[in-house]
């Protein structure tokens, strides 16, 4: 099928195309040019293909030679490589490849020839006779689509595209940048928090161990302050009752001030512990000190 504007008679293609003949008998479709008549290999909607035994024509400085009227062009020329791959030319044959120049408006006689043509009508627009189904108003023309388009639209959905690329390419930017300082923030604040509960412990600490050494460094204390202080007292009588004599059966353990005796409060009935301290006792054996 020989694709639209080509033509191969004055009722179908385009006129300036029809460079084409058909023969009906052979199914085989020629192109004809100024140096003669050539078959046609292969065709398709951009392209068509003849084949010449001229292998200078593959040669940049032959290639000229090779006329072609408008709207046909050379788009490339390759040596016929021959079978099995050989580089040796098939009997000296190039392959060259035509394209063709956008066409015009479609030919017409009515305005029924431009049905298969939306948004045209039929006229003469250029004044030489030529009825042509010209695009209506707010319409262009457009060779590669061949159709009428609106005038603008190419470029609308270019600046649409455009716009809409930039706007998403915005809003990932700065969702990206937002987020980013979020989390810069949060960071931010915990360590100031960690930092504020540092200082807090510091501060709480060392005014304890101010409080404490104030204490201890204190000659002596107030009348107001023996008051509030409540030391209990046991005489070593009390002491050796309640320990059975620091016997052994009674020890808890060692502390680091001395061994450790649980003891029963004849007062209470409550067990206690007592701590025997070397401050206290001289006599390495508990039981000379009676």
């Amino acid at each position: 099928m020989i694709p639209y504007p080509l033509s191969t008679g004055s009722d179908c293609g385009d006129p300036m195309y029809s460079s084409f003949h058909c023969n009906t008998s052979t199914g085989k479709l020629s192109f004809k040019t100024q140096n003669g008549t050539y078959n046609v290999t292969t065709i398709d909607q951009d392209t068509f293909a003849i084949q010449d035994k001229d292998v200078d024509h593959c040669t940049r400085g032959r290639l000229p030679e090779f006329n072609l009227s408008f709207p046909f062009k050379i788009n490339a020329c390759d040596p016929v490589v021959g079978n099995f791959g050989s580089n040796i030319s098939s009997q000296g044959l190039v392959e060259i490849v035509i394209g063709w120049e956008p066409p015009p408006e479609p030919v017409c006689t009515s305005s029924a020839d431009c049905e298969d043509w939306p948004n045209s009508t039929c006229k003469n627009v250029t004044g030489n006779g030529k009825m042509r189904c010209h695009c209506n108003s707010n319409f262009q023309w457009n060779g590669t689509a061949l159709s009428c388009v609106q005038r603008g639209s190419s470029r609308k959905k270019k600046l649409l595209s455009l716009i809409e690329g930039v706007t998403i390419a915005s809003v990932i930017v700065l969702s990206s940048i937002f987020l980013y300082t979020c989390i810069l923030m949060r960071k931010k604040a915990k360590r100031r928090e960690s930092q504020k509960n540092t200082e807090r412990n510091a501060a709480l600490m060392y005014g304890t161990e101010k409080r404490i050494k104030n204490f201890i460094d204190a000659e002596e204390l107030n009348k107001e302050d023996k008051k509030g202080i409540d030391v209990p007292f046991f005489d070593l009588d009390s002491i050796l009752a309640a320990t059975d004599y620091f016997s052994e059966e009674n020890t808890l353990g060692r502390g680091g001030f001395g061994p450790v005796y649980k003891i029963l409060s004849t007062l209470s009935s409550i067990s206690h512990a007592l701590k025997c301290t070397h401050f206290l006792f001289a006599a390495s054996n508990p039981t000379d000190m009676s």
